[in-house]
């Protein structure tokens, strides 16, 4: 081999060597890059992973609070319509006692609601034509002030109507249960539901 042939050699030896050194490397990085991606694709699962379970965890406390909303309005619109109910009766109850009864009740309603000025009481037919004749007597008794008896009202269907001058104070049973009805359902509500 002449001296040529010896650098040619030694030039694809060395360059041979290079080219297996680059290739060596170039594995050497891509085996790096590879490990890499793999560790941040798992850091990226395991993160991804505990954002939907986060997720899912925030997704059933709401649905299981929205249920347990659905179910606080189902029991108090329940609890409201059997307290309606009551009243309901209740006035119902109150509207159809016995004569001797309705009129002890309203006779205890004029003394209550009643002004110590003198005015006119105002009933219903109904209960005009079934009093006693004697029983605007009863009512001056146990009333604040004179009061007389007016004509029959057919807008009035139990209960009365006190008329002062230009004020009129309505005790009619539909009446003093829309007023007093906040009142009402507490005390219905406190008989039904607590214990």
């Amino acid at each position: 081999m002449n001296g040529l042939d010896k650098i040619i050699k030694k030039i694809e030896s060395d360059s041979f060597e290079a080219c297996n050194a680059m290739v060596s490397e170039a594995n050497q990085k891509a085996k790096e890059i590879l490990s890499a991606g793999e560790k941040n694709c798992e850091e990226i699962k395991k993160r991804e992973e505990l954002r939907c379970e986060a997720a899912c965890a925030d997704i059933k406390a709401r649905v299981k609070s929205a249920a347990e909303l659905e179910i606080r309005k189902g029991k108090l619109l329940a609890r409201q319509t059997v307290i309606t109910q009551m009243l309901d009766k209740c006035k119902a109850s109150l509207k159809n006692l016995d004569k001797e009864e309705y009129f002890s009740l309203i006779l205890k309603m004029v003394e209550k609601y009643s002004e110590n000025q003198d005015g006119i009481i105002v009933f219903s037919q109904k209960d005009y034509d079934r009093m006693d004749k004697n029983f605007i007597s009863k009512i001056n008794k146990v009333s604040s002030g004179k009061l007389t008896l007016g004509e029959p009202n057919g807008k009035i269907d139990s209960g009365f109507i006190l008329v002062y001058g230009d004020i009129e104070i309505n005790c009619t049973f539909d009446t003093i249960f829309t007023v007093e009805k906040e009142k009402l359902t507490d005390v219905v509500s406190a008989v039904l539901f607590d214990k």
